[in-house]
Parts: structure tokens; sequence; C-alpha cells
């Protein structure tokens, strides 16, 4: 027994020399006056560092970029980004300013200052959209296409994990063995399409796709018009692509009754298995489209407000504001430097505003 706990008393001692020597590692790495290095706190699951005089020596750490990067021999803030004349990227997630601690005591608020990217656009005169655009796919998108019938086409399934509109997208399960002209279709209410200009919809694709690689076929009484649909380029990231469909014209798409996603020749040789996911696929017309002057930032919710009222008359006419919902009043083609907001409803006795985010 006393062999026991002569042991266990030995033990112990060496565990607190363990604890001790653990303990002044931590303190050489935090503890003294030179800032812990990159490689040192990599590996530490925390947001803030302190020296041995609970003085924070490391600020918001994320594993590649330090935003407080330590304290001097001086005690003075070394490389403190607040005097940083050159730009940088906070991590891919929310960045919070932290409410008071003290509820907001006689007035107290902590503020972010400087210059920030939003815009008021105003809108003179608006249009009315319900003439010529038309949504194609509702948040379950799989209830209205199928398969085209070819050697292995793909499996279409509503998605609820992935999804950039609503609840769900259309999931397109590419097979390995799918040739050209394989895919879904969807048939669509006979419309005459020589009046529009585009067809765009979002994308999310598990293989980059180069322009070409799926096609849009549109068919009417005439026969089947094909259009290269655009590269999704960035794998695994909602892209927003815009068909250019003004070749239609000299009856080429005057009653056009089914709509399809197909694989190019291109698209098979380059690709195996793969999956697209497709969302709100939607047809309009360019006298529809109001112009933002402006490169939204790439997320939901750049749009944060859109507000319209009935323009000036006789004075019988209250002019109450009223706000627009998008992706049933309007939405947003995405362009290269300037986006345009696409009116769905009649507008054409409104004007208005809209407060955007912008690159």
């Amino acid at each position: 027994m006393k062999k026991h706990i002569l042991l266990l008393s030995l033990l112990a001692v060496a565990g607190l020399a363990v604890a001790a020597t653990v303990d002044q590692m931590v303190r050489n790495i935090t503890g003294s006056n030179t800032p812990p290095s990159v490689n040192a706190i990599q590996s530490m699951a925390s947001y803030a560092l302190s020296d041995q005089s609970n003085n924070v020596v490391v600020n918001a750490y994320n594993g590649t970029a330090k935003f407080q990067t330590g304290i001097t021999a001086s005690g003075a803030v070394a490389n403190d980004l607040s005097g940083s004349t050159g730009a940088f990227t906070f991590p891919k997630a929310d960045v919070q300013i932290p409410y008071p601690a003290n509820g907001g005591n006689l007035g107290a608020a902590n503020v972010l200052t400087g210059g920030i990217n939003i815009g008021l656009i105003p809108f003179a005169t608006m249009t009315n959209g319900s003439t010529e655009t038309t949504v194609y796919t509702d948040d379950t998108p799989a209830g209205e296409w199928g398969a085209v019938g070819g050697t292995a086409d793909p499996a279409d399934t509503n998605d609820a994990t992935i999804a950039r509109v609503g609840t769900n997208s259309l999931k397109l399960a590419w097979l390995a063995t799918a040739v050209a002209g394989d895919g879904v279709t969807a048939t669509i209410t006979s419309d005459n399409l020589e009046a529009n200009e585009s067809i765009g919809m979002w994308i999310y694709s598990t293989a980059a796709l180069t322009a070409g690689d799926l096609t849009l076929v549109l068919t009417d009484d005439g026969g089947a018009r094909t259009f290269n649909i655009p590269a999704v380029a960035t794998l695994n990231k909602w892209t927003w692509v815009e068909v250019d469909i003004s070749a239609l014209t000299g009856g080429t798409g005057d009653a056009v009754t089914a709509v399809a996603i197909k694989l190019s020749s291109a698209g098979a040789t380059a690709h195996g298995v793969f999956t697209t996911y497709i969302d709100t696929m939607v047809k309009w017309d360019a006298a529809d489209e109001l112009t933002l002057g402006v490169d939204l930032i790439d997320q939901p919710g750049a749009v944060k407000s859109i507000l319209t009222q009935v323009k000036a008359d006789a004075g019988t006419q209250a002019h109450d504001m009223a706000a627009l919902t998008e992706w049933t009043d309007y939405f947003i083609n995405y362009q290269s430097g300037s986006d345009v907001l696409v009116q769905i409803t009649d507008q054409s006795t409104k004007s208005g505003f809209g407060l955007v985010l912008h690159k």
C-alpha cells in the first residue's frame, strides 16, 4: 500500500511538473515582449491572446491574418492596422461590431466609421414588367422538369441543401455515360420570345464549366434553337448567367413551348460524373431593365430595399411609399461592372429608389 501511495505521489508531482512546463511554454509564447509568431499561434483556437500582463497581443486571428499583431518592447501596439493604407480582407464569415457592454448607458454606441459602399439609386421612370418577364421555375422545380429521353439523362430532383432563391433548386445529377443531347426539359405555355433578349438563371456546379458545356434549347413550332450557356468558372459557387436569345427572329421563336438544358458534345467529352443546380430561370426584355450603375456584392441581400410611389398627378392620388419584393416584383441581372434591376410586376405608374450594397 505504501508503495502505491508513493507511486501516486510521484505521479502527482510529475504531473505538476508537466503542467508547469506547459504553462511556461505558453508564457514563452504569449508572455514575452515579442509578439507570438504566426506558426506558434496557428494551432490555437483563440480569438484573443494576452500576455502575462493581460495585454492583448493578437486579436481576431483567423489562421492567415493578424488584425492587431503585437506589443513592442516599449509597450506600444505593433503593426496596428488602423494606420494601414493597404487593403485587407476579413475572414469569410460574419463580422460583428460588439454592442456596448453597458447596454447603451448614456447613449453609448459602438460604430463603424469610414467609407462604406452603400448606394441610393433613383428610378425616375419605371415600366410594366408583367408583359414580358416570366419566371420559368418555382420553388418545387422538379415537378415541371423531366428527362428529354436521351441515352443517359440526369436525374432531376428538388434540393433543399443547395439553393440560391427560396428553399429548393433543381438538382441535375449528370452521369459518366452521358452524351451530347442528354438533359432535361420543361413544357411552357406558348410564348413569343422574339421580343425578348435574354434568359437568365443561377447555376451551381460541382465541376467548372466552359461556355457551351451546357446548352439552352428552345423549341417552337418551327423547330429547336440551341444557345450556349455561359461559363461557370468557379465550382461549388452560385453564378448568375445570362443567355443571349436575341437571335430569335422571323418566326424562329414566336411560339416557344419547351425549354431544355442539355449537355453538349464538348461538355460530354470534358466531364464525367458531376452535378449542377439550377435556380430561378427567367426570361425578360431589355426595355424592363433599370440601370443601377454599380457592381453589386456577390451575396443575397445586396439590394436592401426598393421603395416606389405613384408619380406626380393632379393631387387625387395618395403618394404612399410601397416596398417591392425580390423575385416577386423584380430581380437583379448581374452583369460585368454595372448590374441592372429587371421589373416583374407593373410599375409603370411609379417612380422610386433603391438602397444597395456594392463593390
